[in-house]
């Protein structure tokens, strides 16, 4: 006679339940997929290649938002010497990486420049901002100064450094507070006969040289811009007019 105890009971089972999410599906896993199938992957290779460019150039704009928010207005410190007399303030190439280096690296932003001369004689410089591997540039043409009272390897630097410091504020949008007007004596600069014909002018008109100075920006005859020779001839001839 069988008893309750003779009554073999059956081990109860308890299935497990994963929540393990599905992988993403991305274009490289559609290409193993297809590899695995033996599909031809050569146009989702593409369509990989596109989805990663798109990718990157997302996270490059998010990654240069954040710095413009973030970034300082640029203040000059600093006077530029163009071998007589001092010119206009500016904010040095120096000052400007200097200021803005901790928040490209917050950002993970960097910058790497590269110059050289065109067959015109031109000087070219430009800036290119990186995040990871997508990278943007921006780039400025500029002729080498002449009439700069400097030796020539000094001219090169000084237009060098002004071309690198405007191609890195373009890239990144920096903005530099005041006029920034260094650039009249570092691209051309009037020379030794329209300096005397302007000296000349001022004394026949008897004309206060420090104020015909500050009326045209400048801190010496030799700072004036060759752009701006005629302007300052007329303003003489003007003068002598009303005498």
């Amino acid at each position: 006679m069988s008893t309750l105890f003779d009554q073999t009971e059956t081990p109860m089972t308890t299935e497990l339940v994963t929540t393990e999410q599905p992988p993403e599906l991305t274009p490289m896993l559609l290409i193993e997929r297809a590899m695995e199938r033996g599909i031809d992957p050569g146009k989702l290779y593409e369509l990989a290649q596109k989805w990663e460019q798109d990718q990157a150039a997302e996270r490059f704009a998010t990654a240069l938002a954040k710095f413009q928010a973030g970034c300082p207005q640029i203040k000059k410190t600093r006077q530029i010497d163009l071998g007589q007399g001092k010119g206009p303030q500016y904010a040095s190439l120096d000052d400007i990486v200097h200021k803005i280096g901790p928040l490209l690296a917050e950002c993970g932003l960097s910058i790497t420049f590269s110059a050289g001369i065109t067959e015109t004689g031109m000087l070219t410089a430009k800036c290119l901002v990186h995040h990871g591997r997508h990278v943007e540039q921006s780039e400025i043409t500029l002729p080498v100064p002449s009439n700069m009272r400097v030796n020539d390897t000094q001219k090169m630097g000084a237009a060098l450094s002004y071309a690198k410091r405007y191609a890195l504020c373009a890239a990144l949008n920096i903005v530099v507070t005041d006029e920034d007007r260094d650039g009249e004596g570092l691209l051309e600069t009037i020379n030794d006969d329209q300096i005397d014909t302007l000296r000349e002018w001022i004394a026949n008109t008897e004309s206060n040289e420090a104020a015909f100075l500050k009326y045209m920006g400048v801190a010496s005859l030799s700072s004036i811009a060759a752009a701006d020779f005629e302007k300052a001839f007329a303003a003489l001839k003007r003068k002598a007019v009303k005498k």
